[in-house]
């Protein structure tokens, strides 16, 4: 019905939906029912009767229930008893895991770490053109006022480079 006439209330770990029944929802539903009979009235043109209904008293009473309805809750309170334990259960295994999980997170992790390490090892080999490029530094150290003089060296570095990339692709 209205937002402000339906609730959600907490009681232990049982959780209520409904309608609370109290005056103000009374009234604004008495209000409603007469503002619908005026509309109508004002259809048709007659005039209103007079208004007969007798106000509900706060608060609501219900009916005293039967042996018929005993019967009923007490099969659904068999059923809440049993709800409850298990959701007792539930939060328990929830905590523990929750417990457990802190433990076997780093575990878990360094196992993780391991397996990459073993398997996903690059495979070392050695750089491509070492040796010209042994050569073109020996010759630069040797050389240090005349790098012209190694222009040979690089030629050799330079055409090597140039063939180890043509490998790769």
């Amino acid at each position: 019905m209205g937002g402000s006439s339906s609730r959600e209330v907490e009681d232990d770990d049982q959780e209520y939906y409904g309608i609370r029944i109290n005056k103000r929802l009374l009234d604004r539903l008495d209000d409603r029912k007469q503002k619908q009979a005026a509309t109508r009235l004002e259809d048709t043109g007659d005039v209103p009767p007079p208004p007969t209904l007798k106000p509900i008293p706060y608060p609501f009473q219900f009916p005293v229930p039967t042996a018929e309805h005993v019967e009923r809750s007490a099969g659904m309170d068999d059923q809440m008893v049993f709800l409850r334990k298990k959701l007792q259960y539930s939060k328990k295994v929830g905590s523990l895991l929750i417990k457990h999980e802190d433990e076997e997170l780093p575990k878990v992790q360094q196992q993780v770490k391991d397996l990459l390490d073993k398997q996903y090892q690059a495979p070392m080999r050695a750089p491509p053109c070492a040796m010209e490029k042994g050569a073109c530094l020996a010759c630069y150290q040797q050389f240090p006022n005349d790098p012209l003089r190694c222009a040979a060296a690089v030629a050799a570095f330079s055409k090597c480079a140039k063939q180890a990339y043509q490998d790769v692709l």
